[in-house]
């Protein structure tokens, strides 16, 4: 067996914990490949780079927080790989298991003594390229700090122009990050829908809105508007200048998230938002 390794290098004792899962994996013959630029970092030179192993691999470990899970599911793109999450920080609604279950999360996966949830994931058309967002897309007003106008069509028909900071279309799972800031709904990761959620709208009548997943979205930035900046999960920025387009629609694949099989949604919002305490 595979597994590669996503590391944030930044958390505390990375070093300790990644040579623990290392000695681990090798010990029940499953070699470890890496992120080049991780593996220089850590001195583990000897092992196979993971972006050009992926269809070779047999699971992630991702060692962070969810913005750790957000960059695995950049370097997956369209390919389905189960991931587990370690939560290496705070608050973390991907990273599913704590620091101190590392072992216990990878033992268990290798038994199948544990649920692989599968997440939807949103492609994002523009410029001619595709990209795979796990959380959210956001058009924000960018450096020049004015208000901006987004026009939203569904299936190819107008819906409505947003007027404010912008505009955040999110996943289920993406409904918990910026859009919940924003005033957005919950929404249960098994759910396949798309969560519009205008961002500090002009219009008190510019509330959030839920469509069905098979829905083909398209974004556009007004005319009149200085240009703003498109974000695809907090991990990539690009210009948007006037008049320029975004297609959205839901993929064909999944991002495969590892979680334990006692854990539910529900127990993850009651420790994470404090409900019910």
């Amino acid at each position: 067996m595979k597994a590669g390794l996503v590391i944030n290098l930044k958390k505390q004792e990375i070093r300790e914990i990644t040579k623990e899962i290392i000695n681990y994996l090798i010990i029940n013959n499953i070699e470890p490949l890496f992120i080049k630029e991780e593996k220089e970092y850590l001195g583990y030179n000897n092992y196979e780079n993971l972006e050009e192993n992926l269809k070779k691999i047999d699971f992630i470990i991702a060692l962070g927080g969810d913005g750790t899970i957000l960059r695995t599911s950049k370097i997956l793109k369209d390919i389905e790989i189960p991931t587990i999450g370690i939560n290496l920080g705070s608050l973390g609604f991907l990273t599913t298991f704590s620091k101190e279950e590392r072992i216990e999360a990878i033992e268990n996966f290798l038994k199948k003594e544990v649920i692989i949830e599968k997440r939807m994931l949103i492609k994002v058309s523009f410029k001619s390229e595709d990209f795979f967002v796990l959380n959210d897309v956001v058009i924000n007003m960018g450096s020049s700090l004015r208000m901006i106008e987004v026009k939203l069509y569904v299936n190819n028909e107008f819906v409505n122009k947003f007027n404010g900071d912008g505009i955040i279309v999110a996943t289920p799972t993406g409904s918990t990050a910026y859009s919940l800031a924003c005033g957005g709904p919950i929404i249960h990761p098994c759910s396949e829908v798309f969560v519009i959620t205008p961002i500090a709208p002009h219009l008190l009548t510019s509330r959030p809105l839920i469509l069905p997943g098979d829905f083909k979205l398209k974004l556009v930035l007004g005319e009149k508007n200085p240009p703003a900046n498109l974000v695809l999960d907090g991990q990539k920025t690009f210009l948007l200048n006037l008049g320029e387009e975004i297609f959205l629609e839901k993929a064909k694949n999944y991002f495969l998230l590892v979680n334990k099989k006692e854990r539910t949604y529900f127990d993850i919002l009651k420790k994470k938002l404090k409900w019910g305490f």
